[in-house]
């Protein structure tokens, strides 16, 4: 039912997180198949409604190590998903960039990390097809969009993290009119 409010509303993405309630179990360091299988059901509940008409995002919270990060990648392929977020914590992109180069499904990442020096090795490293980052956390607009610029260089979309209340927003939505390479605009409803 969401997924169709949503499409009425003209919105073609949602990002859900089907996976966290798992992880607790064995703090994030192996997950069952019979969870992958519950984790999926949301997915196939989308896709049995609407289709491939919503886009479909994947945030994983940081919350699993790699083998269970790519037992899920692969569980998710057939779906034809959009990104996998935050899918191993971001102090890590060698093991981020091995997964990517693991499963068809793009990653994106990470609002986490601040300014474009610690971006830089995402870029030079090549860890993430899509770059997210935050205007009201990596040091404003003018360091946002020298970020956008450099992922612009090493072909990188980039993606604007949830914007904290209309003013964020608003330099979220000029960013997003600025950037050559902007992807998409997350936005809390």
């Amino acid at each position: 039912a969401l997924a169709r409010s949503l499409l009425a509303d003209g919105i073609g993405a949602m990002k859900i997180w089907p996976f966290d309630r798992f992880s607790e179990e064995s703090f994030g360091q192996y997950i069952r198949p019979d969870q992958v299988e519950a984790g999926l059901e949301p997915v196939r509940a989308i896709r049995e409604a609407v289709g491939s008409a919503m886009e479909i995002g994947i945030e994983c919270h940081f919350r699993w190590n790699r083998a269970s990060m790519e037992r899920i990648a692969r569980a998710l392929e057939p779906y034809g998903i959009l990104f996998l977020e935050d899918v191993i914590p971001a102090v890590h992109p060698d093991e981020i960039r091995l997964l990517a180069s693991r499963t068809t499904i793009p990653i994106i990442g990470s609002e986490l990390l601040m300014t474009r020096w610690q971006l830089r090795e995402w870029m030079e490293k090549h860890v993430a097809q899509i770059l997210m980052t935050d205007p009201v956390w990596n040091g404003g607009i003018s360091e946002t969009r020298k970020i956008a610029s450099m992922a612009e260089a090493y072909d990188v979309a980039v993606a604007f993290h949830c914007p904290l209340g209309p003013i964020a927003l608003a330099a979220n939505l000029q960013l997003d009119a600025v950037c050559y390479n902007a992807f998409i605009q997350e936005q809390s409803l």
